[in-house]
């Protein structure tokens, strides 16, 4: 990672209508063309912690890969406390952790992959017991195609799913009526980039899948959105931006949606946005 910039509160004028905690940018490091390397790492330390880390890169001039795998586990430091029936517990506050991520790129394409589990002991207060197991699962996939039809007008395409999944089994009654977290989300999103002289254009829509529950409460549907925005550069220090949005959430009508901006730069260290618009 060569920097990040984060950008605090709502940002949904410049970034789009999901900006409305705030934007963090992660800008990777150019690297050297034709490069192969590897790393491992092994780990140890207190409460029984181990972790092992393996990661590795191939630049290639018509493609780019990279991964990356993490295990880490501990037995875990001890808890006591006492539920609401009175009884007085001890447990191991353990852990075992796993993630793994895969990057590639070529000719336009782009792949980003991630696998996260962890398994926690924690202590539930209404168990028998005290204790219980939880195990999250996370999955996401990404895979965007970029076209430049020009030097002033490109193109994005991206599909994307996002999987999650959380258990506690070692709790009698969240096991019998299988009440779990869970959803399957898949967004198609196309975007594209222009500029006419002192105009920048941005267009676009998305197609949001929803698939989510817990228990017996599920919820399945689609929302559409489509976008548009025209920032205009004044001067060099001032920048106006208009658009807007049609947002068709699940089994909501079409709304619209407009974004309304002002950006001053004084100077390269201090700047001034004045945004308008709705979440």
């Amino acid at each position: 990672i060569d920097k990040l910039e984060i950008i605090r509160g709502p940002g949904s004028v410049l970034y789009g209508s999901n900006a409305f905690v705030g934007v963090l940018n992660i800008i990777t490091t150019t690297e050297a063309p034709h490069q192969v390397s590897s790393e491992i790492n092994l780990k140890q330390g207190t409460f029984g912690a181990r972790a092992l880390e393996a990661s590795g890169i191939v630049n290639q001039k018509s493609f780019k890969l990279a991964g990356g795998i993490k295990k880490f586990k501990e037995d875990g430091w001890p808890f006591s406390a006492i539920n609401e029936s009175g009884g007085r517990g001890e447990i191991p506050y353990s852990e075992d952790n796993l993630g793994a991520y895969l990057y590639g790129e070529s000719h336009g394409f782009k792949l980003n992959a991630l696998f996260v589990q962890s398994v926690q002991d924690v202590w539930f207060i209404s168990s028998a017991s005290g204790q219980t197991r939880n195990k999250n699962q996370r999955v996401l996939l990404d895979l965007g195609y970029e076209h430049e039809f020009s030097a002033d007008w490109n193109t994005q395409l991206n599909v994307t799913y996002n999987g999650h999944d959380t258990r506690m089994d070692s709790i009698p009654f969240v096991a019998a009526n299988g009440v779990y977290p869970q959803s399957d989300d898949v967004l198609l999103e196309w975007t594209n980039f222009m500029k006419q002289g002192r105009w920048n254009w941005l267009w676009g829509g998305t197609t949001y899948f929803l698939s989510a529950g817990f228990g017996k409460a599920e919820i399945h549907g689609t929302s559409y959105s489509l976008y548009a925005q025209g920032q205009y550069h004044w001067t060099d220090s001032l920048q106006l931006i208009a658009g807007g949005q049609a947002i068709k959430p699940v089994e909501i009508a079409w709304e619209v949606v407009p974004r309304l901006g002002m950006v001053y730069q004084f100077s390269p260290q201090l700047g001034m946005k004045i945004l308008y618009s709705q979440a």
